[in-house]
């Protein structure tokens, strides 16, 4: 059975832990030039609203200089919920840490949320906070700035090798593709193990919209159809389906917009459920080069409870079983159970069986991917360019643009196509994992999106 009240708690658990890594990493980001002078303007603090939840953020600033933070005095300001899995022992030292943050911008004010840019040593980020009825912090968030500053982009290949050269120093597989698309097919311009497979994690999910816009041109479905959320088919962030009501729909489109834009995986498992697993295997055997890692296609429900209950024991006798074995248990699963919130916390300390139990393409897969689903429909276009994953590109330059990410502890994935206002396409794939430890994340990300707008930018001109 599925227990709401702890579901609820996993996903503060989980968007804690979450957060608390990026607010680390975000806080320490940026170097400072030899004299000490951090490039810019000295930032300057503002008023903090005297609301009951700008009070609770001033108290948690004013704290920040007056640790440590004892049990009861935590007990006045904290929510037992935001305690029970963020206890006090593990607050001081990321409190410690954030010593000297200020507020430079009030970004949202509602009566019981706040959200505030933020500075500390030489990074910008943002903080969330909410309080409960009793006005005691519930939540309390830190995330990277909505605008991240990425590196300069390479403006040659040898440059792009040697920036993929440091990021596989900390990493086990890298893989990189930039191609052209010429009359259909993928034409490589530079690759790096463009032909090898690795996991990719949601970035699977453009296969489920490919095969969701077969079924609409062989009129099986259409994308106003409605599909409804029911309790056996949600799964867990990200995505905001799995909080709606059982018995809500939304339209096909919808959810595929949904599950590409905010990689939502109850809207995955929907589109999935409503079009049949086989439908995403023909898919999946048509384009890649080899299918056979990916099936039987694991759904987000499984993909969670393989990796989150019973963990090792369930995954490995998934892993070890038949092909037949393994359709059988798909085949009879039902609904996904809440997982423990010791297994949470395991989880996002290091990877888990990425080698074993994920969704494998090539950035030669993804690449042909792209190019069958160019021109398929408005629909596709329109849910594959919500946004795209940061790119510093000249927006006049480009028609479409086109992203889908993908990552879990140890694997991270970003995949682009753009179209050039002359009408040509270029498609750019990076793939980075590593089985024993988990990835920086939060310097790979602009350090992939700078090599891949200079790709992009190569491409076009030439060079």
């Amino acid at each position: 059975m599925r227990d709401h009240a702890r579901l609820a708690r996993w996903r503060m658990l989980f968007a804690a832990v979450l957060a608390v890594t990026l607010a680390l990493t975000a806080c320490s980001g940026g170097a400072e030039s030899d004299d000490g002078d951090t490039g810019g303007d000295e930032p300057v603090a503002v008023d903090i609203p005297q609301t009951p939840v700008g009070e609770k953020l001033q108290w948690y600033l004013d704290k920040l200089e007056s640790l440590p933070l004892e049990k009861e005095e935590a007990e006045q300001h904290f929510a037992q919920t935001f305690l029970d899995q963020v206890p006090v022992a593990d607050l001081n030292p990321i409190m410690s840490d954030m010593r000297g943050t200020i507020v430079t911008d009030i970004l949202d004010d509602e009566p019981s949320r706040l959200r505030a840019e933020a500075f500390h040593g030489t990074g910008d980020f943002h903080i969330i906070i909410e309080i409960d009825s009793d006005s005691k912090i519930e939540t309390l968030l830190f995330l990277p700035p909505d605008d991240m500053d990425l590196p300069a982009s390479p403006t040659s290949w040898d440059e792009v090798d040697a920036r993929l050269d440091s990021i596989a120093a900390d990493s086990e597989n890298v893989g990189f593709l930039a191609a052209d698309i010429d009359e259909g097919e993928c034409q490589a311009v530079h690759e790096s193990s463009a032909a090898i497979m690795q996991p990719v994690g949601s970035v699977f999910k453009i296969f489920v919209l490919h095969a969701v816009e077969q079924a609409v041109a062989a009129g099986d479905i259409t994308w106003d159809d409605h599909i409804e959320i029911t309790e056996d088919i949600r799964s867990l962030p990200s995505g905001e389906l799995q909080d709606r009501q059982a018995g809500e729909t939304v339209t096909v489109y919808q959810a595929a917009e949904l599950m590409i834009s905010i990689s939502d995986n109850t809207a995955t498992d929907m589109l999935i459920d409503l079009l049949g697993r086989d439908a995403v295997e023909a898919q999946v055997a048509a384009i890649a080069a080899d299918a056979d890692p990916n099936l039987p296609l694991i759904d987000t429900r499984v993909f969670f409870d393989l990796k989150l209950n019973d963990y090792p024991a369930a995954l490995e006798a998934y892993v070890n079983s038949s092909s037949a074995e393994k359709e059988a248990f798909l085949d009879s699963f039902e609904a996904l159970d809440t997982p423990a919130d010791a297994d949470i916390l395991a989880w996002t300390a290091e990877p888990r069986a990425i080698d074993t139990l994920e969704w494998f393409f090539s950035p030669e897969d993804i690449c042909a991917a792209y190019v069958a689903m160019v021109g398929e429909s408005e629909e596709v276009n329109s849910a594959m360019s919500v946004h795209d994953g940061g790119l510093e590109l000249a927006a006049e330059d480009w028609s479409t643009l086109w992203f889908k990410g993908g990552n879990e502890p140890g694997v991270y994935a970003h995949t682009h196509l753009g179209i050039d206002t002359d009408g040509d396409g270029y498609i750019v794939v990076a793939m980075v994992n590593n089985s024993t430890a988990l990835l920086d994340e939060q310097t790979l990300t602009p350090e992939l999106l700078s090599i891949a707008t200079g790709s992009f930018e190569m491409m076009k001109s030439g060079s």
